[in-house]
């Protein structure tokens, strides 16, 4: 019973010793920058932006079956159209600027080389379960 009891008194330190910072107040932090946004040209869903090995950004756009490419440097957009029933959910970029993309509505993973800035031709890959692969990550090492 005494343990209990002493357990039950240093309560309240051990929440002020926990992980959180319950020092600092909600709202009272002020950070910095600049935050710019641009309309994508097909506003169907774009999700997942992903930075290319040039710094351009990639978009899934899911509801428009489209891959987009914004470029920071010059606020352009482009956008390609991805086979039939595609629906990307998730991309990333590999380091030969390859873009891999979820097709979420065929059940595939998409594979797009690109070539002076375009992309060739467009390798669906089925997913060995048929499902609809959802979020995609890449390891760094061709996985």
């Amino acid at each position: 019973m005494l343990k209990v009891f002493a357990l039950w008194a240093l309560l309240p330190a051990l929440a002020v010793a926990g992980g959180s910072n319950y020092t600092v107040a909600p709202g009272v932090s002020r950070p910095s920058g600049k935050i710019s946004e641009w309309n994508v040209p097909t506003p169907k869903f774009a999700r997942d932006p992903a930075p290319g090995l040039d710094g351009r950004i990639y978009i899934a756009v899911m509801a428009g079956n489209r891959l987009a490419r914004f470029d920071p440097a010059t606020e352009h957009f482009e956008e390609w159209e991805l086979p039939a029933g595609t629906r990307p959910h998730g991309l990333v970029v590999d380091e030969r600027g390859t873009v891999w993309m979820t097709g979420n509505g065929n059940g595939t993973l998409l594979e797009i080389p690109f070539s002076n800035g375009q992309p060739q031709a467009m390798k669906p890959h089925p997913v060995p379960s048929g499902g609809s692969p959802h979020t995609i990550v890449f390891d760094g090492r061709d996985s």
